[in-house]
């Protein structure tokens, strides 16, 4: 497999042979665009990468990889399901409240001391909470579908991107997880940004031979059958391989796009000040 190394996102498609598709009752695989993205992940930060596991780990368990194992489309999905929002820059006074772990569990002891007085929600408080929960959650990496503790949050300040992350975790043999520890990295936005188009270049290119060889080797398979369809325009068969690579495709290129040019929606964070400096009041007097 070859390697691909960048300052950021890092992923390595596994050969078709070796993808990890769903068998059906038949014993045949049953194959889609989803399951060809089966990959060894990582992202690198300087001399820190991030959904390493550590030596220890990947000797332990014989892994061919020391690197995450997932279908990267998840990932990629997830880290387009925060951009829109990263790409409204924090002011200053705010990020303040949550540039390290201390003051973001001080702004999260006062918020939940807010709620345990609550049984009953008006709506303005209910848009209270959202905004302050929309808050603490900005920029956050989804990574639920990891067991090991593995936090990455996004925070764009300024003209920076201020990536946060917190892998500090170990199993039930004190043995640690991954390579990376806790820390953050900073990088200029506009270079994130190329990051970014680099990245859906990079993939698609890529996906585009990777059906190709899946659509030659896996002739005699299921397409397409047991797979939930996210659009029923589209027919199973080794045809729609391809007409989903273009939709995913146009999708992205469409967010970059509106990154690129700055037309995602605007956050009011005045009502976020607001929002916050109310329920710090409130936890205070308590």
């Amino acid at each position: 497999m070859e390697m691909i190394f960048i300052s950021l996102f890092n992923y390595i498609l596994k050969p078709v042979s070796k993808c990890a598709f769903p068998v059906n009752g038949n014993g045949r695989k049953s194959i889609c665009w989803f399951w060809l993205t089966d990959s060894n992940y990582y992202i690198e930060l300087g001399n820190t990468r991030l959904f390493e596991l550590s030596p220890e780990l990947t000797a332990k368990y014989k892994l061919e990889s020391s690197f995450d194992d997932y279908y990267y489309i998840r990932q990629l999905e997830d880290l387009f399901d925060i951009l829109p929002v990263i790409s409204n820059p924090i002011p200053e006074d705010l990020y303040a409240y949550i540039n390290n772990e201390e003051k973001y569990k001080k702004l999260m002891n006062s918020f939940n001391g807010w709620i345990d007085k609550k049984e009953v929600y008006s709506d303005e408080e209910n848009n209270i909470y959202d905004n302050i929960t929309s808050l603490l959650s900005c920029g956050y990496l989804d990574t639920g579908y990891l067991s090991p503790k593995c936090n990455c949050s996004f925070y764009h300040v300024g003209d920076q991107m201020i990536i946060h992350y917190d892998f500090e975790d170990f199993d039930d043999e004190s043995n640690p997880v991954w390579t990376a520890k806790s820390g953050k990295f900073t990088l200029l936005y506009k270079d994130f940004l190329i990051e970014i188009e680099d990245l859906l270049d990079r993939f698609f290119f890529d996906m585009k031979k990777q059906i190709s060889n899946a659509a030659q080797e896996l002739k005699d398979e299921n397409f397409y059958e047991t797979f939930v369809q996210r659009d029923k325009n589209i027919k199973p068969g080794v045809d729609y391989l391809f007409e989903e690579q273009e939709n995913r495709k146009t999708f992205f290129y469409s967010v970059l796009k509106s990154l690129n040019s700055n037309s995602c929606k605007k956050i009011n964070w005045d009502i976020t000040r607001k929002n916050i400096e109310f329920i710090i009041s409130v936890f205070e007097k308590a």
